[in-house]
């Protein structure tokens, strides 16, 4: 199962258990927690699971029957993935039926994306979505879609760090304030689109009012970097929690950090299910010398691999001080961003001399090559959607521009169909070799369907501004193909759909390019990153 599908799951029994503020109340002296549930309902509802998401002009159903031994499984993972965890005795590992559970900041942002996607309506899903609650914005992953693994390059392994550390030391003290959390609003969960009356079924929103600034997560003492609490941290826009200054053989350290700290905020704060994903991007920021390891004995052998470990301690590197800006040396490049030429009335900049070859994280720290950017000075001028696009450290960071400019439905429809592609491309390219229709038909359908529902039906969540030609063509092919009456003419309808799709990708394409990426080219985000690489050089 990949991670993404184990998310669906996830998203599909918080959308079917009745989850509200009052919570399970377990026992008469018990106390209750906002948004839990119990075992027993959760296996009950994964037992014949069933959704619904209608767009206005096609329903689909959603179906999935789920053994209690395979419900019981997978709710051990989600709390593996710090996607729930237990309120009421949260170092728990492990679900018990005398014990509530209840989603974790991380399963909540990942509830909303689904949310999203499906374009899903539910007063107890919205009321949960814009309570204090739901304070998390994890950091989306590019994954390959043969095997799930994170795609990585150097850049995206350097912007990742500079999340994971922070904009400046997130020193730990019993006496801290509680982090702040963002503000959560009908725009910010559906996208936009906040034409809500009062008296509509999101009228939780003008109920709730002015949310309170502290997470109910929030502890002194399980916050500690040291806490084996399942989950510790319900904000990514803090960084990895360190300790003021620690004794050790051969003398005082700063600001310092331990494995199980550095594990911690990756699995919480990274869309990540496998804990040992999270050891391979911590493995990596060892490998790109960011980091480095103050108890060698301790810190795993060869110092090449991050122990999660309470006696393993790291410290930044002198480049991971830099890329952290605590020690910023940018004002002696701020003339190199100044002098970048001008292209089509937008200023363009880039990294020379930087390789980012991107690989697979996994398996070791090789991986397949299938991109190598900014090699040259030449590459300075040549910023393209393409360049941005095969980078996934650029592509995040493009990601989270046009996310935070609410125009992110072109680019998630282009890796929609990107997907698509890799997928059923060569399938529908070769013959079929008898009647009967291939076993990779139903799903083809299903996902066909899937990004229809999501993009290009009327009224869709992330409803696309494309050529009105197209779009007609694509609702006309959609809506009669359930009228086909036999299978080759369902394998002739799913040639005209691929063909379609491709026709939208390529205008989805052009659009990005020539409209979204001028803007991220010019935004603060992408120059802030100029002036990092430029320290990095010097």
């Amino acid at each position: 199962m990949s991670s993404n599908e184990l998310f669906d799951i996830f998203s599909m029994l918080m959308l079917s258990l009745p989850l509200n503020e009052e919570g399970v109340k377990l026992g008469f002296l018990s106390k209750t927690y906002p948004y839990s549930f119990t075992i027993h309902q959760a296996i009950s509802v994964m037992e014949n699971l069933s959704l619904s998401i209608d767009n206005g002009s096609m329903s689909t159903i959603i179906t999935c029957e789920i053994g209690s031994d395979t419900g019981l499984a997978l709710l051990e993972k989600f709390l593996s993935a710090k996607l729930i965890h237990c309120p009421a005795d949260r170092t728990r590992d492990s679900p018990k039926a005398s014990v509530a559970l209840q989603p974790t900041s991380k399963g909540i942002h990942i509830l909303q994306k689904y949310y999203q996607r499906n374009g899903h309506r539910c007063p107890h899903i919205t009321e949960l979505l814009l309570s204090p609650l739901n304070s998390m914005r994890c950091i989306t992953l590019n994954r390959s879609v043969t095997n799930d693994k994170i795609i990585q390059s150097e850049y995206f392994i350097h912007l990742l760090f500079q999340k994971f550390i922070g904009n400046q030391p997130n020193i730990y003290s019993p006496n801290n304030l509680p982090d702040s959390i963002p503000k959560n609003t009908l725009a910010s969960i559906y996208g936009g689109i906040s034409d809500f009356s009062v008296n509509s079924p999101d009228s939780a929103y003008f109920r709730f009012g002015i949310v309170n600034d502290v997470s109910p997560y929030f502890h002194r003492y399980f916050t500690h970097p040291d806490s084996d609490s399942v989950t510790q941290y319900y904000v990514s826009s803090k960084g990895v929690r360190l300790f003021r200054k620690k004794n050790f053989s051969n003398g005082v350290t700063e600001e310092c950090f331990t494995g199980k700290a550095a594990w911690q905020w990756i699995m919480e704060c990274c869309e990540i299910v496998n804990p040992g994903e999270a050891q391979d991007i911590g493995n990596l920021f060892l490998s790109h010398k960011l980091i480095e390891p103050i108890t060698p004995s301790l810190s795993n052998k060869n110092n090449r691999y991050l122990a999660v470990s309470k006696k393993a301690f790291f410290r930044l590197t002198v480049k991971g001080k830099i890329l952290s800006g605590w020690e910023s040396s940018n004002n002696s490049c701020a003339s190199l961003v100044e002098s970048i030429p001008s292209r089509n009335g937008y200023q363009v900049s880039n990294f020379s001399n930087v390789s980012l070859a991107s690989t697979d994280i996994g398996g070791g720290l090789g991986g397949r090559k299938i991109s190598s950017v900014f090699n040259d000075s030449d590459s300075l001028t040549r910023t393209t959607l393409k360049t941005v696009l095969e980078d996934p450290g650029l592509a995040l960071l493009f990601r989270e521009y046009l996310g935070s400019h609410y125009c992110i439905e072109n680019l998630l429809f282009y890796y929609e169909l990107h997907k698509f592609s890799l997928q059923y491309g060569p399938l529908l390219s070769s013959k079929p070799r008898s009647e009967k229709l291939p076993n990779w038909v139903k799903p083809c359908f299903s996902n066909a369907f899937t990004i229809y529902n999501g993009f290009l039906a009327q009224g869709a969540p992330f409803e696309l501004n494309i050529d009105h030609k197209l779009r007609t063509e694509i609702i006309q092919v959609m809506s009669n193909l359930t009228d086909k009456p036999n299978n080759l003419q369902k394998l002739q309808t799913l040639h005209k759909i691929f063909y379609l799709f491709e026709r939208a990708k390529k205008n989805v394409y052009r659009m990005m390019a020539t409209d979204s990426l001028p803007n991220f080219l010019i935004s603060k985000s992408y120059q802030e990153s100029v002036l990092t690489f430029c320290s990095l050089k010097e």
